[in-house]
């Protein structure tokens, strides 16, 4: 469906039920079960980065310029209809957007902006998933990634520093509403330059049809294991 195009980015509505592809400047939106396609829209720019957001909103960051990285921008369409409803430059001019997450509320997007894409660090910036303007932001540099904890009120980030020919990789527990850090760990260091990955797992859902059976001193507990994919017993 990409031909001759490669795919550029790839997003997952949060229901599940659609899989959008960036192919360049084309959008097109598939059956999550399927993969047949549902529908596809022409965009104004090329897409790098992309995330499904409060809903029916897709947050993008594009190519804004005919070198790719050399001008970005970010953007925020409709999914329904593929129409931009706002776009904005991005925080930092060059070649520093790296990645974007969305915050669990969909109202914000953070953003990774640094000085440069080849290495992916960066500092977090928060953007409005709606209007795509910059509302600031925090006080930690040099993250290569970013997720969000369930709860949303704290964000989990791994950072990169440099020593000499090696990087050390640092993992550090963020707290969103006062803007610091709660603690923050080595996780091991790398002798090249990475763009780590992060991956924040939902909790398993709670075991089902638990029972109690008193016997005396001893109690038994019974239930179900809930359906986790092997994460958790």
């Amino acid at each position: 469906a990409c031909a001759p195009s490669i795919p550029s980015a790839v997003a997952v509505a949060r229901d599940g039920g659609e899989f959008y592809v960036a192919c360049s400047n084309v959008l097109l939106v598939l059956d999550a079960t399927s993969g047949a396609e549902r529908r596809r829209f022409t965009l104004p720019s090329s897409v790098r980065e992309m995330h499904v957001v409060a809903g029916n909103r897709l947050f993008t960051l594009d190519h804004a310029g005919p070198v790719v990285f050399a001008v970005m921008e970010m953007s925020v369409y409709d999914l329904g209809t593929g129409t931009r409803l706002a776009n904005a430059p991005t925080p930092v001019a060059g070649r520093g957007l790296t990645w974007a997450v969305p915050s669990p509320d969909g109202h914000t997007v953070v953003v990774g902006v640094g000085d440069t894409a080849v290495t992916g660090r960066a500092t977090p910036h928060v953007i409005d998933s709606l209007t795509a303007a910059v509302m600031g932001a925090w006080p930690v540099d040099a993250v290569t990634r970013l997720g969000f904890l369930a709860s949303g009120t704290r964000a989990m980030m791994l950072r990169e520093t440099a020593a000499g020919t090696s990087t050390t990789l640092h993992g550090v527990l963020f707290d969103i509403a006062a803007a610091t850090v709660v603690l923050q760990a080595p996780l091991g260091t790398a002798a090249f330059d990475d763009t780590s990955n992060l991956v924040i797992l939902e909790p398993p859902p709670a075991p089902e049809t638990l029972t109690a059976t008193i016997a005396g001193r001893d109690v038994t507990l019974q239930w179900t294991t809930a359906a986790t994919a092997g994460l958790a017993t």
